[in-house]
């Protein structure tokens, strides 16, 4: 598809710019992501070339890239394109949209992965009361903000907080999405990982080992979200003296 968009637009056209980043998309879902980057480059480049600076699809464009460089842990190349594509959104939609929403979730965890939980926390808040508004509570978008919000707040020293955003992330995220999907291994590890530090490891390992086992289903288990539940599960087991499993899930993934 993508080389007869190609051959039949041109190579700057808006419209292979879509599938460039629907492609970029696949890639990165899949675990590609050197392969994620460059289609999303070259999709950002046509937008800059092709639509006025403040085009949403531009900023879809920034934050498909900002995402990336943020999974690929490059905080300081991904900061400016978040902070970018929220002031588009900001122009191009209110302060009151869902999207813009989207970009103050964005912003506010890469703020969170940098750190700066001071910085981080009013925009994941504003970002909630939006989404809360726009789309009802029980929305699996508010969930990724209610997720986020409650590493904030765990990286914060408010651990019962945090936990209770864990665990409502995690009931709506089940009833919205099923029992099986990525999001709901991502909240089981966020909250195992939580109940492993307070040292309730009795709580932890279920959880844990069923985030591990949906990512091994789901994604594979080479993916990069799998090697992540894999290496927390392999503290755990570190830390309650099974240390052949430790090591069997660790040197899983290092792979």
């Amino acid at each position: 598809a993508l080389r007869i968009h190609e051959q039949a637009l041109g190579p700057g056209h808006p419209q292979l710019a879509f599938t460039l980043s629907t492609l970029g998309l696949v890639h990165w879902r899949s675990g590609d992501l050197a392969g994620a980057r460059a289609l999303f480059e070259r999709a950002l480049k046509i937008r800059e070339q092709t639509l006025p600076p403040t085009n949403r699809w531009l900023a879809v464009s920034l934050g498909n890239l900002g995402e990336i460089l943020r999974d690929t842990g490059d905080y300081t190349a991904a900061r400016p394109l978040f902070e970018r594509a929220l002031k588009i959104r900001e122009s191009a939609l209110g302060l009151n949209h869902p999207d813009y929403a989207a970009g103050l979730t964005s912003l506010g965890h890469l703020l969170y992965l940098m750190g700066d939980m001071a910085a981080a926390r009013p925009l994941l808040e504003q970002a909630l009361q939006i989404r809360e508004r726009a789309l009802g509570p029980d929305h699996p978008t508010v969930a990724t903000t209610v997720n986020d919000l409650g590493s904030v707040l765990w990286r914060s020293g408010e651990y019962a907080r945090a936990r209770a955003h864990f665990e409502r992330a995690l009931r709506i995220r089940e009833k919205a999405l099923g029992p099986t999907h990525t999001s709901v291994a991502q909240s089981l590890t966020n909250l195992g990982v939580l109940l492993r530090d307070a040292g309730d490891y009795a709580a932890a390992r279920p959880l844990l080992e069923r985030g591990l086992k949906i990512y091994e289903q789901a994604v594979g288990p080479d993916h990069h979200w799998t090697a992540w539940a894999a290496n927390h599960l392999a503290y755990l087991l570190h830390r309650t003296g099974d240390l052949a499993g430790s090591r069997q899930l660790y040197e899983r993934a290092l792979r």
